[in-house]
């Protein structure tokens, strides 16, 4: 893994993506809790990998099926604790059912 400095928070890594497996360079993305537990509800991401850095393709990707999705999006109730756990940095969602 190769970690790049850029801008005053970003960081960049060189590594596998956790969402696709191909060695690129990733960054942390944001998103809101309703996209996450959308993402994880379509088996688009694994709730262990939640928070993690992404390539540019599966941030693309989920981007785009995020827009596609608004209207699903605003229907989502995420549980309190699951919001929690995303102010953690994500960290437990993997031992805990949504």
């Amino acid at each position: 893994m190769h970690v790049n400095r850029q801008g005053a928070n970003a960081f960049i890594i060189t590594d596998n993506c956790p969402s696709c497996g191909e060695k690129l360079r990733l960054r942390k993305r944001e998103f809101s809790p309703s996209a996450w537990l959308f993402l994880i509800e379509n088996n688009e991401l694994d709730k262990c990998k939640v928070g993690e850095p992404i390539c540019d393709t599966c941030y693309e990707d989920f981007r785009e099926l995020l827009i596609e999705s608004m209207q699903d999006l605003e229907r989502i109730n995420v549980p309190e604790s699951f919001r929690r756990e995303l102010e953690l940095g994500g960290q437990g969602l993997q031992d805990k059912a949504i």
